[in-house]
């Protein structure tokens, strides 16, 4: 009941698929092995079950909000800008004046002479007033100081700068990347049951089996489609969370 093109056709999808299941192997022995020096075992382990990441519905502005909170790189610049304000108040303080108090107990053990006190224990109380009028090396670490603050708030603006943008583009990546991930499960689904008309089709004696086998290879395509946006959209989430700050070691928690 078939013809030679079907059997043509049959074994050429037959060698194609066995050409990819060669290369298939290949390369899950090479991510495998680059898995074993990453955990530093070696061999090559297989991976645990798949992580479940919770998703993220936060808006933009809530995220930033987020990052500018638990980014460590935000963390680090606002604490040297801090820090170099803290310097500069403390160069600041060299210029203000300075009051000294002491005093001074003394007492003689012979006798006073007749023309001084008679008091052989006398208290002194010295008051000493410093005003800095000039110096130069202060006025430099002055203006060095300056730079420093100034060095350091831009940098803390740039940072802050750069954080914005890894997380609008992270979560624009996202979005797309659930957009994308809806359409190929749809796409799949339409695909099994265009497979299932066509196989009745086939049973009923209307359709062909290369028909059914156009359904099958659709079919399959779709499924490896939508296995590869749910890795891509997986992807797209942990660089949303990376780009936040979140630990990447509390990920699945």
């Amino acid at each position: 009941v078939g013809s030679r093109l079907d059997v043509i056709r049959a074994r050429s999808d037959l060698n194609r698929v066995r050409a990819e299941l060669i290369a298939a192997h290949r390369m899950l022995d090479n991510a495998r092995d680059a898995l074993g020096i990453l955990m530093g075992t070696g061999g090559l382990p297989l991976p645990e079950a798949e992580l479940k990441i919770h998703e993220q519905t936060k808006s933009t502005k809530e995220l930033l909000e987020l990052a500018d909170r638990d980014r460590q790189d935000i963390k680090v610049s606002k604490a040297i800008s801090k820090l170099s304000e803290n310097e500069l108040d403390s160069t600041w303080m060299q210029f203000v004046p300075t009051l000294d108090a002491s005093w001074q107990l003394t007492h003689r053990f012979t006798a006073p002479s007749a023309f001084g006190s008679q008091d052989r224990t006398r208290w002194n109380a010295i008051l000493t007033l410093s005003v800095p009028l000039y110096d130069q090396t202060r006025y430099a670490n002055l203006e060095k100081k300056r730079a420093s603050l100034k060095q350091a708030q831009l940098q803390w603006e740039e940072t802050e700068l750069n954080a914005g943008l890894d997380v609008r583009s992270a979560r624009r990546d996202y979005v797309t990347s659930q957009k994308l991930l809806k359409a190929a499960r749809e796409q799949a689904v339409l695909s099994y049951e265009m497979l299932r008309l066509t196989e009745e089709s086939y049973k009923t004696g209307t359709g062909s089996s290369l028909d059914v086998t156009d359904a099958n290879r659709s079919s399959r395509q779709d499924i490896i489609e939508l296995a590869i946006k749910t890795f891509e959209h997986q992807i797209a989430l942990l660089r949303l969370l990376r780009a936040v700050g979140k630990d990447m070691m509390t990920v699945g928690d």
